[in-house]
């Protein structure tokens, strides 16, 4: 079994916090990094797996001062030698899903190989609606059941997106909310891409697009679905391959959800890519 750590930046004790605007203080952010270093080198040293930060934005009071958890990969990375470093995870409904997919393939390239990619769907409101404004249904839905199914299309095909950018040298997508490239774009710099790449057509319109640099060695990174609280999340995690994380400690409720997502990782074709599993 390997063990791995999922952090909730918060800054400045209680104290402090309580004097407002604790997330506002570089005095408070930068007594954070240090200790984030120095407890990240002790967890290296001590063989765990690796160090997942949550994405929140906009927490001016403290408590999770962790809006980008893969530059905070690559500030802590360098400091350790075998640690494994991600996101658990990302909001990929509020997300743009090629940056991200960049962003991850960047940290994996930097710590050659010691990347970990993490994704939820969100549930603070305060972040996600603003920060996703421009993704179609974030920012309108007028009640929950719409909201929630947005949210999980949008989850979805951001997925999607990513491990196509990942695995794909050159790709194309078109779905419900994304489409890409945009139709009828024309490449100035058409002949160069063909004699050195490839996308355009005759005409030098864009006809597909890929990533640079990709995932180190072109491999796809260990994916994990922090709070999963569903059946439904369980299962589409066993289909995708993505190791599911739940907060739940109810005996009952954890049989359950290790039951749906055993069973559906059993079904011929499916592989989680972990190595054991609780009984």
């Amino acid at each position: 079994m390997e063990v791995g750590v999922l952090y909730l930046p918060s800054v400045g004790s209680l104290e402090e916090k309580l004097k407002g605007f604790a997330g506002k203080r570089t005095d408070l952010y930068q007594e954070l990094l240090p200790d984030l270093t120095v407890q990240s080198q002790y967890l290296d040293e001590h063989g765990y797996y690796g160090v997942g930060f949550t994405e929140h934005h906009f927490h001016i009071e403290g408590s999770e001062v962790s809006n980008n958890p893969t530059l905070l990969g690559a500030y802590l990375g360098p400091k350790t030698r075998r640690l494994r470093w991600g996101q658990l995870g990302y909001v990929l409904p509020a997300q743009h899903p090629i940056r991200m997919a960049e962003d991850v393939a960047m940290l994996d390239q930097m710590l050659q190989g010691r990347a970990f990619f993490g994704i939820a769907r969100g549930y603070q409101v305060r972040w996600v609606n603003s920060m996703g404004q421009l993704i179609q249904g974030l920012r309108d839905a007028r009640d929950f059941e719409t909201y929630d199914r947005v949210k999980r299309e949008l989850y979805e095909e951001h997925f999607e997106i990513v491990l196509k950018a990942w695995t794909q040298r050159t790709f194309t997508h078109k779905g419900k909310h994304w489409e890409f490239p945009v139709p009828g774009q024309v490449w100035p710099a058409a002949d160069f891409t063909r004699k050195l790449g490839t996308g355009v057509d005759a005409d030098g319109v864009v006809t597909e697009i890929g990533i640079a640099p990709p995932c180190y060695n072109n491999r796809v990174p260990d994916m994990f679905q922090p709070f999963s609280f569903s059946v439904t999340s369980l299962r589409w995690a066993a289909r995708n391959k993505l190791v599911p994380i739940s907060l739940m400690c109810d005996q009952d409720l954890v049989q359950a959800y290790f039951t749906a997502f055993r069973d559906e990782a059993a079904l011929p074709g499916r592989s989680t890519g972990i190595k054991a599993l609780l009984p």
